[in-house]
């Protein structure tokens, strides 16, 4: 989905556009405490939103932490990374930005006569 005024993202949505679809679950564990462990997880909280993601309407983080204890990492996860199953985009645009010139950047003109959307 396009909310029309954003570039889209690697996956496929685009933040702020209207949809009627579950947020994405990212799983994160950690061999710490949630204490020690609360800035790693605020810094990435906070990347993600500069990228116009929100939190509970685009994506739920679901963390565990081990306390320090490594052994423990296995089975706090659920299950396997091998087992889950994998979002594919369903379609890819190429999204060509023409203001790149203002930064010294020349685009070759094969790029932009395939590119899907030509912002000026």
């Amino acid at each position: 989905m396009d909310c029309g005024n954003c570039a889209r993202t690697f996956i496929g949505r685009c933040p702020g556009a209207a949809r009627a679809v579950e947020p994405f679950r990212i799983g994160r564990r950690s061999p710490n405490s949630a204490e020690a462990d609360a800035s790693n997880l605020r810094a990435f909280r906070d990347g993600i939103r500069e990228l116009g993601w929100e939190e509970r309407r685009d994506y739920a983080i679901e963390a565990r932490f081990a306390d320090g204890r490594f052994e423990l990492l296995p089975g706090i996860g659920g299950a396997k990374p091998s087992d889950l199953p994998i979002e594919q985009p369903t379609r890819l645009d190429l999204v060509v930005n023409k203001a790149a010139r203002a930064i010294g950047i020349t685009l070759p003109r094969a790029l932009v006569s395939q590119a899907d959307q030509v912002i000026e």
